[in-house]
């Protein structure tokens, strides 16, 4: 509500009882699922009311629903609903007090109440009636009437009906409004006086004041559109002429001075000497200003001098059994100071000493304070055990007086190699010193990492090159790149180790590895011999000629190998049909090729070739020339062979 300026109704009602509860004005609340509204309840001199500060928040039922009743408030809410009252109001207090369910504020507003006393108001009517109300009896006197209206639109063709003057106080003195001016009405004369125009650049429908300024609010010729379209404007609030005592006060009541006839709406000065308060052994204080905060005067007013207050601090001081001081420190009233560290004694050779308190005994600080250590003493006898890398046991030296400083006897500790180090006892760990208490030392080592031998190997077993390296480390061959010479079948070039060369953790050797390239024979003219796995192939391709400009459509090969367990000859005949078509006539062509294989060596088994592509080029003319490449794969995983024809 505060921040956006805009709520429902329980924002409203949420907001007012804040208000209440920070003004100790004890507050409750009340709520009707038929008409979907929650609103206050308030409690005044021993009796609880209905207050609907949101309906308060419309002109049309401002001040009905004020210090009500439940019978008139469950009335006055169901009004514009389809009930005559409501039946379903929830609220933990009955309202039963009836006392002003029929006061003044019912008789419609159009304003805000100003008030110049505890028993008298000021306010306008819906009819534009400037009434002087008596809170006593709740009668009232019409004191002026404007007779306005407030433009509906900027061209002021229409106009709104009803009175939107507003009315605040300050002190005896009113300030109200018209559309378009602010006037102060002094309530002990009678009299009004125009304090501000706004020149018709806008229109007044709210008054607000702060103390030091008057604010004024514009709805901007629509105050029935949701979100409001709210403008506001600020002047400083004007000097009226009455004259009020402003007083000056100590925090024990002591006036201080005592300015009078200070003018309305002037913010008091203090001139005096600057207040002080007494400081206390707990606290010293520092003056910081003045409660209730200076604002402009709008009647007599007392202001109090406020004081900060910082705790005293005293010295506490700390010394040891032979009076020496420990440490000193500055501590606040009411702690209870702590060393926070054991002070210590030395042993005389035959006693040891232990810490077991202060005196006096501690206690919270009133004022400077010094506290001695005290000890009890005891005859010294100490062990001390010494203790390999891992925990083991090593010696016990036992019944060792306080100073003695011990030496170990027992056989040099070691401690076993890993593949990454071997270590070397180095001493022992604390450091050996004169013995103070029961003690326990373990033994230290250095670490040496250790070297591994690092083997390179050609594919044959042959030794390239001998390294050292440092466990961890990642070696790296720096001799010549490793070459493997071709075979009848294959090139060699180096690929790489095996195994992956990694990060040494113990004697290595890696073998150098070899990608393989196959060695191919391209064939050409009408008789080829080419090696096929581990065969020697004789091709022969016979060509039938084609005339004319032909498209090729399909290729059919079929090839068909023989091979016996004797070194004979193998015949293979390739069948490749060949349909051509050119653009005015279609011709096919049959095409027979056929392959001699001659085998070195004897199988049994059949070998299948599988072709792969056929590529023909035909020539048109007399002379023809076709070209036909076969790419045959052998299913036993040797590498193609290409045999081109023409």
């Amino acid at each position: 509500m505060v921040h956006y300026k805009s709520g429902t109704c329980q924002g409203y009602t949420k907001l007012f009882k804040a208000v209440m509860d920070k003004l100790g004005i004890e507050c409750s609340f009340s709520s009707s699922s038929q008409i979907a509204h929650v609103w206050n309840i308030v409690k005044v001199d021993g009796n609880w009311y209905h207050i609907d500060v949101t309906w308060n928040d419309n002109l049309s039922t401002r001040g009905r629903i004020l210090l009500s009743s439940d019978s008139n408030s469950y009335t006055e809410h169901a009004a514009g609903y389809t009930i005559s009252a409501i039946s379903d109001a929830v609220q933990k207090f009955a309202c039963t007090s009836t006392k002003y369910d029929n006061y003044f504020w019912r008789q419609g507003f159009s304003s805000g109440f100003g008030f110049s006393d505890s028993t008298t108001a000021y306010a306008f009517d819906t009819n534009g009636n400037f009434r002087k109300y008596n809170l006593s009896d709740g009668t009232s006197t019409v004191l002026f009437t404007k007779n306005l209206s407030w433009p509906y639109n900027q061209d002021k063709t229409s106009y709104w009906q009803g009175y939107f003057g507003d009315v605040i106080s300050m002190g005896s003195v009113m300030f109200y409004t018209t559309p378009t001016e602010v006037y102060s009405y002094d309530v002990s004369s009678g009299t009004s006086t125009k304090v501000f125009s706004t020149d018709n650049q806008f229109y007044i429908y709210a008054l607000l004041y702060d103390g030091s300024k008057i604010y004024l609010i514009d709805y901007n010729y629509n105050i029935n559109a949701r979100p409001l379209n709210m403008t506001m404007y600020s002047i400083t609030a004007p000097a009226v002429g009455s004259k009020y005592t402003v007083t000056w006060k100590n925090d024990d009541g002591t006036v201080l001075k005592t300015d009078q006839n200070v003018s309305f709406g002037t913010t008091p000065s203090y001139t005096g000497t600057t207040p002080t308060k007494q400081a206390t052994a707990e606290y010293t204080y520092t003056f910081s200003g003045w409660t209730p905060t200076l604002s402009s005067v709008t009647g007599d007013v007392t202001y109090t001098a406020t004081y900060t207050q910082t705790k005293n601090k005293y010295t506490i001081t700390w010394k040891n059994y032979d009076g020496s001081t420990l440490k000193t420190e500055q501590v606040e009233y009411g702690a209870t100071p702590s060393f926070g560290l054991v002070p210590t004694r030395p042993s005389d050779g035959t006693n040891t000493y232990t810490f077991t308190g202060w005196t006096p005994t501690i206690a919270p600080v009133t004022g400077d304070a010094t506290y001695t250590a005290e000890y009890s003493s005891s005859k010294v006898s100490y062990t001390v055990t010494w203790k390999n890398y891992d925990g083991t046991v090593l010696k016990n030296d036992t019944n060792l007086n306080y100073g003695d400083t011990p030496s170990y006897t027992g056989t040099t500790p070691t401690r076993a190699s890993t593949a990454e180090y071997t270590y070397t006892f180095t001493g022992w760990t604390p450091t050996v010193s004169a013995v103070t208490k029961n003690v326990t030392y373990t033994a230290t080592f250095s670490q040496t990492k250790r070297s591994y031998t690092v083997t390179w190997k050609n594919y044959d077993g042959t030794v390239l090159k001998t390294d050292t390296v440092e466990y961890g480390k990642t070696p790296s061959y720096t001799g010549a790149t490793p070459t493997r010479a071709s075979d009848s079948k294959y090139n060699y070039s180096f690929k790489g180790w095996n195994p992956t060369v990694s990060s040494v953790t113990g004697d290595v050797a890696y073998v150098a590895t070899y990608t393989q390239t196959a060695i191919s024979t391209e064939t050409t003219a009408k008789e080829t011999t080419a090696e096929v796995t581990t065969k020697e192939t004789t091709t022969e391709v016979t060509t039938v000629e084609t005339t004319k400009e032909t498209t090729t459509e399909s290729v059919t090969v079929e090839t068909t190998t023989e091979t016996t367990t004797e070194e004979t000859t193998e015949e293979t005949t390739d069948y490749i049909e060949t349909e051509t078509t050119d653009h005015t006539e279609t011709e096919e062509t049959t095409e027979y090729v056929t392959t001699e294989t001659t085998g070195k060596t004897t199988t049994e088994s059949e070998v299948a070739i599988s072709t792969e592509h056929v590529t023909t080029e035909t020539t048109a003319g007399d002379n023809t020339t076709e070209k036909v490449t076969t790419e045959t794969t052998s299913v036993d995983g040797t590498e193609p062979v290409i045999i081109e024809a023409e």
